[in-house]
């Protein structure tokens, strides 16, 4: 006689998400007296097209001191992928505590451009500017300029975040910035110029710098803010309102005999106990002279993609044997609807007198 048991085995394997994915990321790690177009960048090919004498990595911070000449410094980064016209992205930067500006129109920014050709069109930058006898936070968007703190003081008492991230679908900036430990601030909503982005500029007045005069960047990341795919699972979750532990995997918040993996995985309802969606389903056949056991299953129609696995195992003795997955075929698939197939899988009753199985689903 052929008994039947369905038992549930669960494997799992996590995978982290993340609502941000990193372009372009100096980190300023490299040795000692590396020059701006030289830095490492971790992830991208973007590089600053221009050097500067007094700008040079110390300490894994990009340090930017006094140097004497006409106009300073502007150097383009083209990105490792240009063009850009739609999407979210976001551009931070890291000034450490310490960084000191002591003449008026001394200045240190960063932003994104579209250019074309020898023509160039400013989207927005951001950064620090020496005005008034203080150290400020400056945005420029197209053409207007904005101060968005005032220091006070000629030098940074604590280390200072700035980002800014914009919509090129909305044409519209949100500009972060974070003093210290002290709660974030923003500045929302701002429309910038409809264009591509092409570049990160770079602009350093550091012909105003006087001996003395130091600022430290710790990083720069460009980052695509992309939200993360969709998590079916977690979709499945939510529209039966599950919340808290009883959206894992493995648990049963209807106290039925299925876990959360096999509702979801079988069509059912994790918050009710007398659905538990298609039922398998065994028979005996006999085909060219052999008997077989003929049971049923459903399967997810887009299965692979949800990283979902379905299989039998099979075991003759269940005091002393051991369950393998093994010695039976799978000889048909149908249609059940629009989400779910049907699998069949066929098993002789000849070379047993007697076999268990049970259905196994993982996720991977």
């Amino acid at each position: 006689m052929m008994k039947l048991a369905i038992i549930q085995t669960i494997m799992l394997s996590m995978a982290l998400t993340t609502s941000a994915v990193v372009l372009e990321d100096w980190q300023m790690n490299d040795a000692g007296g590396t020059k701006l177009k030289k830095l490492d960048n971790a992830v991208g090919t973007a590089a600053f097209d221009a050097n500067n004498d007094g700008m040079f990595t110390t300490n894994n911070y990009l340090r930017t001191t006094n140097f004497v000449s006409s106009f300073g410094l502007l150097s383009n980064a083209e990105l490792t992928t240009p063009d850009l016209t739609s999407g979210v992205y976001t551009l931070e930067t890291k000034f450490a505590a310490g960084s000191t500006i002591n003449n008026n129109g001394g200045s240190w920014t960063i932003g994104l451009s579209d250019t074309n050709g020898t023509a160039r069109t400013d989207l927005w930058s951001i950064g620090l500017i020496r005005k008034s006898g203080e150290l400020r936070i400056q945005l420029k968007v197209n053409s207007s300029r904005t101060n968005l703190y005032h220091f006070g003081t000629s030098y940074l008492t604590n280390d200072l975040v700035v980002r800014a991230e914009v919509d090129l679908d909305t044409d519209l900036l949100d500009v972060y910035y974070t003093i210290g430990t002290n709660a974030e601030q923003s500045v929302t909503g701002l429309t910038v110029n409809d264009g591509a982005v092409d570049v990160i500029r770079l602009n350093v007045a550091n012909q105003k710098y006087v001996a003395g005069d130091a600022i430290d960047v710790d990083y720069i990341t460009f980052s695509d803010d992309a939200a993360p795919p969709s998590d079916p699972y977690t979709d499945w979750t939510d529209a039966f309102g599950l919340t808290g532990s009883d959206t894992n995997l493995t648990a049963n918040p209807d106290g039925d005999a299925l876990n959360n993996l096999y509702e979801y995985a079988l069509g059912g309802d994790p918050t009710n106990g007398s659905h538990t969606g298609h039922d398998s389903s065994y028979q005996t056949v006999e085909d060219g002279g052999t008997n077989w056991v003929e049971y049923v299953h459903a399967k997810r129609n887009d299965a692979a993609a949800l990283g979902l696995d379905y299989h039998l195992e099979l075991c003759n003795d269940l005091a002393g044997g051991s369950w393998t997955n093994d010695g039976y075929t799978v000889s048909g698939t149908g249609v059940l609807d629009a989400e779910f197939d049907s699998v069949t899988n066929r098993i002789s009753t000849a070379a047993e007198n007697q076999q268990f199985l049970k259905l196994i689903i993982n996720q991977n």
